[in-house]
C-alpha cells in the first residue's frame, strides 16, 4: 500500500512540475506574441526626388510623428541623432492598434569609409566606378552596383559620375549582407569579403 502510496504521490508531482513548465511557458510565449503585435519593424529607405533634387527616408512619417521620442540603439541602447538608409525602426506602439508610439529601438546598418577610385579602361564606352577601402585592405570587395546617387550633408544628392576621383564617401551596408569568397589557387587559396552597399553619403551620416 505504501509503494502504492508513494508513487502515485510521485506521479502528482510529476503531473505538477509538467503543468508548472506549460504555464511557464505559455505566458512567456503569450508575452513575446504581445510584444510583437505592439512592434512594427520598419526599413529605411532612401527616395532620391528629381524634381526637388532632395533626398527622403520612407519612414518620414513615422518620425515627424514622434518628434518627442527619442531614438535608441537597439544594440548599445545609446541614443542615436538620426537614421541613415539601410537603417531597420522597431517602432513599439502602447496599444494593438498601433496608434500611439512607445519606443523607437534602430536596428543599425554598419558604415565604412573608403575612396571612390574612376577608371576608363582602353576601349571602354563609358567610366569604370570603384571603391576603395580606407585601409587599403585588398581582401575587401565593395560593391556599389544599385548605387546611383550620393547623399550630401544638406540633404540634396549627386550623381555617382560626377563625384571627383579619390573623393572620400562613407558607405552604408548591413553585416547579415557581407559574404565571403574563396578562390582556390594552385599553391593556395585566397579569400576575399564582399561588402555590398546600400547608400553611399558624402560625410559622416551618424551624428549620434
Amino acid at each position: 500500500m505504501k509503494k502504492v502510496l508513494r508513487l502515485f504521490c510521485l506521479m502528482a508531482c510529476s503531473i505538477g512540475m509538467f503543468s508548472c513548465g506549460v504555464s511557464n511557458s505559455n505566458a512567456s510565449e503569450n508575452k513575446n506574441d504581445n510584444l510583437s503585435d505592439k512592434m512594427t519593424r520598419l526599413y529605411v529607405d532612401a527616395c532620391y526626388d528629381t524634381e526637388t533634387d532632395k533626398v527622403t527616408y520612407s519612414v518620414n512619417n513615422v518620425l515627424s510623428s514622434s518628434t518627442n521620442l527619442t531614438l535608441y540603439s537597439k544594440k548599445t541602447n545609446n541614443v542615436i541623432s538620426n537614421v541613415v538608409a539601410g537603417d531597420y525602426l522597431e517602432v513599439y506602439y502602447e496599444d494593438e492598434d498601433k496608434t500611439v508610439i512607445d519606443e523607437i529601438k534602430v536596428d543599425e546598418a554598419s558604415i565604412m569609409e573608403m575612396s571612390l577610385i574612376k577608371k576608363s579602361p582602353p576601349g571602354s564606352q563609358g567610366m569604370e566606378i570603384n571603391y576603395l577601402s580606407e585601409d587599403n585592405d585588398d581582401n575587401k570587395l565593395i560593391q556599389a552596383r544599385d548605387v546611383e546617387y550620393v547623399i550630401n550633408e544638406d540633404g540634396s544628392f549627386t550623381s555617382i559620375y560626377d563625384i571627383l576621383d579619390d573623393t572620400k564617401l562613407y558607405g552604408i551596408y548591413r553585416e547579415e549582407d557581407i559574404k565571403i569568397n574563396t578562390i582556390e589557387g594552385s599553391v593556395k587559396s585566397y579569400e576575399y569579403t564582399i561588402y555590398n552597399m546600400i547608400a553611399l553619403y558624402s560625410y559622416s551620416p551618424r551624428l549620434g
